[in-house]
């Protein structure tokens, strides 16, 4: 199922090569998948990025969210994406990750596997009795590093300073309905323009179990309470092509860079008991997973489905997925959702690094749609110096 999906998106542009667009300059899209420490993964990816075209245009960095009209993340992606919008450079966002997660995420779940020690087994279960009425993590540190990161700014304020659009999906609980936190890049989307950033981030990254639910201001109201967009958009991709339609004019292109936090390994094993229970199910955290995990590549092929309408209609769409690593069974073990440890910081700065300069190499290459779509998003942003 994977490399099918991976084999999609990377055929996404091919449909399109040859199609003339005239010279409508078009909506560029920046979306950035959920997955919580992974966020740094994909940190690195852009940055990575980054440094190559800074270096071919002999600048110090580049102003990235300027390289885009809308960014949309979800949960750890709202984080980055934001950041970017706000034209926060990417090694403060990488610091953030380093200093701030180790503390938001001081005691990481357990893994729990029949095939494991008993005294491995066991630690499961004193984490799973310690939180047994509480989340495994406190918000409070993920909450002070958010407001020091984007302070008082609001997504009214945001638009109005940078022009950039922002979408952060979030889960109104009380609702148990979709809920999506945008700046007024739709002129008559105006609701949310004395929200918060932060908040929005601290909404959208509410994981269940692993950190409390968030109570914010939004909508004009107190304690609006949400759990992590990831719930249902843990791949905004589809999100972020409907509002690009929505700015965008008819016959006008959409370029959309997709950027992952390193995909589940492919292949795995089934359980030798299907009748799996509670303890199996890591109380609910393995269902979780498998369905944020189902959802991306569920989002990946409802995507490919409109593209293909929309090129019947002649809408030209190009979706650009980072390269990304396939990580083996040892190295995901380190790449859990609350996985903070230098051993899995590493790791995530190694496979952010190569999958990075791979997506580089798109431009290196003869004759090639992505590529020149990637020079042309990385063209437009300003270098930092000029700002």
């Amino acid at each position: 199922m994977h490399e099918e999906v991976d084999y999609t998106f990377r055929q996404l542009s091919a449909m399109f090569v040859g199609e003339s667009s005239g010279s409508m300059k078009p909506v560029t899209v920046l979306t950035i998948n959920g997955g919580g420490m992974r966020g740094l993964y994909a940190t690195y990816v852009l940055h990575t990025l980054a440094k190559r075209f800074a270096t071919r245009r002999e600048v110090n960095g580049l102003d990235i969210g300027k390289g885009f009209d809308l960014v949309v993340g979800t949960s750890t992606g709202a984080i980055l994406t934001a950041g970017i919008a706000a034209g926060i450079p990417l090694e403060r966002i990488m610091a953030l990750y380093k200093e701030a997660g180790p503390q938001i995420f001081k005691d990481p779940v357990p893994p729990y596997d029949k095939s494991l020690k008993l005294s491995r087994r066991i630690s499961f279960y004193h984490w799973l009795w310690r939180h047994r009425r509480r989340a495994g993590n406190s918000n409070e540190k993920l909450e002070s590093a958010l407001r020091d990161t984007f302070g008082e700014l609001t997504f009214g304020e945001l638009y109005e300073r940078r022009g950039i659009g922002v979408c952060v999906p979030a889960t109104s609980y009380l609702h148990h309905t979709p809920r999506i936190f945008k700046t007024p890049h739709i002129p008559d989307k105006q609701r949310d323009n004395d929200v918060l950033l932060a908040d929005a981030c601290l909404a959208s990254s509410a994981a269940p179990i692993y950190l409390p639910l968030a109570s914010i201001k939004a909508d004009g109201l107190e304690d609006q309470i949400y759990a992590d967009g990831g719930l249902w958009a843990n791949n905004p991709v589809l999100i972020g092509l409907l509002e690009a339609l929505a700015v965008s004019a008819p016959r006008q292109p959409v370029v959309i860079l997709s950027v992952g936090t390193c995909p589940p390994p492919s292949g795995t094993l089934p359980p030798e008991n299907l009748d799996q229970g509670v303890a199996e199910w890591r109380s609910g955290i393995r269902v979780m997973e498998l369905a944020m995990n189902v959802q991306v590549y569920a989002a990946c092929n409802a995507v490919l489905r409109l593209v293909d309408q929309l090129n019947r209609l002649k809408k030209r769409v190009h979706i650009l997925r980072c390269e990304e690593s396939i990580p083996s069974s040892k190295q995901a073990e380190l790449l859990q959702l609350d996985s903070a440890s230098q051993d899995a910081l590493d790791l995530m700065k190694r496979l952010g690094n190569k999958d990075g300069h791979d997506t580089f190499r798109w431009c290196q290459a003869p004759v090639g749609e992505d590529g020149k779509l990637l020079d042309d998003i990385f063209d437009r942003m300003p270098a930092y110096e000029a700002l």
